[in-house]
């Protein structure tokens, strides 16, 4: 899967029309999902956000990639998963100012 998202946002504020602000906010990601055979799958994910240097002092971007494994037990009605997240170390807390 391959795929973008698109986000506007507008905040106003009448009483102080100087702190009105617009922004736009980016996300692209693709998820790729292997089957290793009957009982295993192999899955990974990628999500590259961009925040708009309209609603920050500059632009700030945010790529996130994820894996994982995971086994099916008992004719497929258990599985045991391991995964893991934002494996760059890049998952930022955000302020918008």
């Amino acid at each position: 899967m391959l795929g973008a998202r698109f986000t506007q946002g507008i905040s106003r504020y009448p009483e102080v029309p100087t702190l009105d602000r617009s922004y736009l906010n980016q996300e692209y990601y693709t998820q790729l999902r292997v089957n290793l055979g009957e009982n295993w799958i192999l899955r990974s994910d990628f999500n590259w956000r961009i925040y708009g240097a309209d609603a920050f002092q500059e632009r700030t971007d945010v790529p996130l990639l994820g894996a994982g494994i995971e086994r099916f037990f008992a004719s497929k009605k258990m599985s045991l998963e391991l995964s893991a997240f934002d494996l760059l170390n890049q998952n930022l807390g955000i302020s918008r100012r």
